[in-house]
């Protein structure tokens, strides 16, 4: 009797803790917007597409139009698999479309800003 009780209370230990080891790892689907920098041709922006899309953890990439050299790119991720830091570096070490020996691309997280009522 004792050893069934034992391996109940093993049991359920087991199961509680892998319960709560899942929720304080819960996945977080996140977006995240960087302006980069360094775009020098219109093929730049889809050569950072594909390396973000490309990396597990990311799930969608959308860019806008280049102004003066820069652009927004808009990533949707999930935050247990990968960090906002991860991705600005992703973006960073993508190679020039022109280039590819150079890595010319800066990218800056872009806060959102609380909206005025």
């Amino acid at each position: 009797m004792k050893n069934i009780f034992s391996i109940v209370a093993t049991l359920c230990l087991v199961f509680l803790g892998t319960i709560a080891f899942s929720q304080s790892n819960a996945d977080v689907y996140l977006t995240a917007q960087f302006k980069v920098s360094g775009i020098t041709c219109s093929g730049d922006m889809p050569v950072i597409k594909k390396k973000l899309i490309n990396q597990e953890g990311i799930d969608e990439a959308a860019f806008t139009e280049a102004k003066n050299g820069v652009v927004t790119f808009t990533v949707k991720y999930h935050s247990s698999v990968i960090s906002e830091k991860q991705v600005r570096e992703i973006i960073e070490s993508a190679p020039s479309c022109d280039r590819p020996d150079e890595y010319p691309y800066k990218a800056k997280s872009i806060v959102p800003q609380p909206k005025k009522q």
